[in-house]
């Protein structure tokens, strides 16, 4: 369970590290127990503003339960807003849908090119010797000749694993067609040698990468602990538009000029998508498709299929719980830099009265401090310094927590705006850190390990890294004493 909060004192957005639940096949009411046991000594039901999580239904059973538990505790305590599901998880989960849907099963050869080398030096050793790479190589680390490790999990981070098979796919050709005959029993083999000799193979894999790539710009961004919630709607709204270009008739696409337009439009209507010989599958797969002789014209009928097919699937699976299917993803994007700059200031004023109006609804706002807030909105995004600024910020890099706290916290003529801003800016994007966290919780796992140690070891890294590592940790006197007195514990 990690915590994010506004630091009034470093003045920007901060996430911690609170505590841990273990659960096994846990459902929504174990989770709604274990929730409440966390925050036993905290007063949730009026200070928490939103629970971030990805897509298993058991999640969103748990949410409505949390609401109801908040709700009949106090019936005056604000409702919590909703995001939608993680979006790394929803990207990463219809990618791998969208792949799943084809005939290609590349899942299945990406795990078999990797594996038939893997844990084996003899076979290694051949594979080198045959492509006459064993004497130029001998000494040297070569394991950048071999084939990658395919992530079952993470569909997208295979993208390096599709790059290195292109490179190297001529050499395990010529490694397998060496064999006389393929072992017996293990039918890696089998996969590796008809995926060498497949005619669309290599088309298959640039098209997958050439996906993957599209969608990589958008993970990488929101991997950041960074606050980018402001920045969730145009972000995914520019990702599907672009996927859904590869598939879609233009005049189709350009009708769809709106969040909810591009939710409705119909999926399974031929009159609205590209012919499958028509579909933008990318120039690498396009050259590759070039390649092949006309009595290839079946197996290339039926990779433009799967392309699309893919992209359907892709998209459609994106839309389940997607943060543009949810209002609150689209007004806080008034407060975007990039949209600020962008956007008309009627749109922009219309967005942040939407804003206003929700979070009255859910009351986190009252109609006093809404209206002094929009007010104060609509003069600063009139102010040509304001807007400066705003021209200035790299989402890449900058910190829009810093860059607000920097320009409103000490602004008593902007009081107002800045508690929206505050409420809207801890706003969770996507659950990055907490994957992260189960990374660290695997290093620091030892046999028959109590999970109060879990817990207690993750607060003291949480601890060493806020002061900068463990170089930087002050070592004081009490701190000395605890250590002293600790074995009596």
């Amino acid at each position: 369970m990690h915590v994010s909060y506004f630091d009034k004192k470093e003045k920007i957005v901060c996430r911690s590290y609170y505590d841990s639940q273990f659960l096994g096949h846990a459902t929504a009411q174990d989770q709604l127990s274990s929730f409440k046991n966390i925050f036993k000594n905290v007063d949730y039901a009026t200070h928490l503003i939103q629970v971030s999580m990805d897509g298993p239904n058991v999640n969103w059973v748990f949410l409505d339960l949390l609401q109801e538990n908040i709700k009949t505790a106090n019936p005056e305590a604000p409702t919590l807003l909703q995001l939608g599901s993680c979006g790394l998880h929803v990207i990463h989960g219809a990618y791998k849908i969208g792949q799943e849907s084809t005939d290609w099963k590349l899942a299945k050869i990406l795990r078999a090119f990797y594996s038939i080398f893997k844990k084996s030096p003899a076979r290694r050793s051949d594979y080198l010797q045959i492509n006459e790479l064993h004497e130029s190589h001998e000494g040297k680390d070569t394991n950048y000749l071999f084939p990658l490790k395919y992530c079952g999990h993470r569909w997208l981070e295979n993208g390096k694993v599709m790059s290195r098979l292109m490179e190297k796919l001529q050499l395990v050709r010529k490694y397998i067609d060496s064999f006389k005959k393929l072992p017996k029993n293990d039918e890696r083999f089998t996969v590796v040698k008809e995926a060498c000799h497949h005619p669309v193979f290599k088309a298959i894999l640039q098209f997958s990468l050439c996906i993957a790539n599209d969608l990589e710009p958008f993970l990488k961004l929101f991997q950041s602990e960074r606050p980018l919630a402001f920045f969730l709607y145009e972000k995914v709204k520019q990702m599907m538009i672009a996927l859904m270009n590869r598939f879609f008739k233009p005049d189709v696409l350009a009708s769809a000029n709106s969040a909810y337009k591009i939710l409705k439009l119909d999926l399974k209507n031929e009159s609205n998508l590209l012919s499958t010989s028509s579909v933008k599958i990318g120039f690498g797969a396009s050259t590759e498709l070039k390649k092949l002789k006309t009595v290839h014209h079946t197996n290339i009928r039926d990779f433009q299929s799967n392309a699309r097919k893919l992209l359907i699937n892709v998209i459609d699976k994106m839309r389940e719980q997607s943060p543009l299917a949810f209002k609150l993803t689209l007004y806080p994007s008034a407060l975007s830099p990039t949209q600020i700059v962008s956007m008309s200031n009627i749109k922009l004023e219309k967005h942040f009265a939407s804003l206003m109006e929700l979070l009255i609804e859910s009351k986190w706002i009252n109609s006093v401090t809404a209206d002094k807030a929009l007010d104060q909105y609509v003069k600063l995004i009139k102010n040509k310094d304001f807007v400066a600024e705003m021209k200035k910020f790299d989402i890449a890099s900058d910190r829009v927590d810093s860059l607000y706290a920097g320009l409103l916290s000490e602004a008593l003529h902007y009081i107002d705006l800045w508690e929206v801003v505050k409420k809207c800016i801890i706003l969770s994007h996507g659950n990055a850190r907490v994957e992260a966290g189960f990374s660290i919780n695997e290093s620091t796992l030892q046999e028959n390990m109590k999970n109060a140690s879990v817990v207690a070891q993750r607060i003291a890294y949480e601890g060493i890294m806020k002061e900068g590592g463990a170089l930087k940790v002050e070592i004081n006197q009490e701190m000395m004493d605890y250590v002293r007195r600790s074995n009596g514990v």
